[in-house]
């Protein structure tokens, strides 16, 4: 069925988009399923590949190298665990979270009651609560000592271990540099904390300050408050969540200046970058409906 999806409303487009979204995991699953019996028969010997990984990239199709293999290693845990397919077409375990699980087998093999039980783990998590139970359950070995190497064209290669509390303080610097360095790079946001240093210890550089954006006619006794108070962004979704980023914050009024709004803290909210763009954008199609 071709669509115009420009011209959908946003109920319809989204309730399509879950459909899309569930097809999708249908396909995934099902995805899965038919490599693993392909691996099972040995067929990808026939076209002339040398391995299931050769047969998806070269020799019969051309995925993706990462692609192919997070597949490859999914219908390996399918092989052995047939609810992983349900899992799969649930959405509580993805192809990444499986990738990262097959990884870490192949690194620290255990019996397979042991393997199950890490599975069932992972169910539900974010990508990042996955790295922590693998490491965690497979005890995967803490690296301290850094890697530093100077690279021909002069720049540095440096690999890193940060302590949890080394890291958490680094993505705090991120969100409070969010202005700055919109990007969000580490090595960028490493690099100004370094020059801002360097500039306030050293006299005879010009000075750098971190300045984030000020709300039309608030003053900045108000503005501190706001922050203290908000800490992030006040957003709510349409399912009732609130947005708590705390990147690129902006006081927004509440009711704009431009409808009749005020400058008291009561009419103040933090929103981030994003939200801010997307609330005015709204109140400007709403006011073009009106009128």
């Amino acid at each position: 069925m071709n669509q115009d999806v420009r011209k959908l409303s946003n109920e319809i487009l989204i309730a399509l988009f879950d459909k899309r979204v569930e097809l999708e995991s249908l396909n995934e699953a099902e995805m899965v399923d038919f490599i693993r019996e392909v691996m099972h028969r040995r067929l990808w010997l026939e076209y002339g590949a040398t391995s299931m990984f050769d047969f998806m990239t070269r020799a019969h199709y051309h995925y993706a190298p990462s692609v192919a293999q997070r597949k490859i290693d999914a219908a390996r845990l399918l092989q052995m665990f047939p609810q992983v397919k349900e899992l799969i077409l649930s959405g509580e375990v993805n192809l990444t979270q499986l990738g990262m699980l097959a990884a870490g087998l192949r690194q620290k093999p255990m019996p397979p009651k042991m393997q199950k039980e890490i599975l069932e783990s992972i169910r539900g998590q974010t990508i990042k609560n996955t790295q922590v139970i693998l490491n965690e359950r497979l005890e995967i070995e803490v690296k301290t000592r850094p890697k530093i190497r100077v690279q021909r064209d002069g720049s540095v290669r440096a690999e890193i271990t940060f302590t949890k509390e080394q890291w958490e303080v680094i993505e705090r610097a991120k969100d409070i540099l969010s202005h700055s360095v919109p990007n969000g790079e580490l090595t960028e946001v490493l690099s100004y904390c370094a020059r801002f240093t360097v500039a306030k210890k050293d006299s005879s550089l010009p000075s750098m300050e971190v300045k984030p954006r000020h709300c039309q006619g608030v003053s900045r006794t108000a503005r501190r408050y706001v922050f203290q108070r908000d800490k992030t962004c006040c957003y709510v979704h349409a399912d009732g969540r609130r947005c708590d980023s705390r990147y690129q914050l902006q006081v927004d009024h509440i009711v704009s200046l431009w409808r009749g709004g005020r400058n008291d803290v009561e009419n103040l909210q933090l929103l981030c970058g994003l939200h801010n763009r997307y609330k005015y954008e709204q109140e400007i199609a709403e006011s073009a409906a009106v009128s």
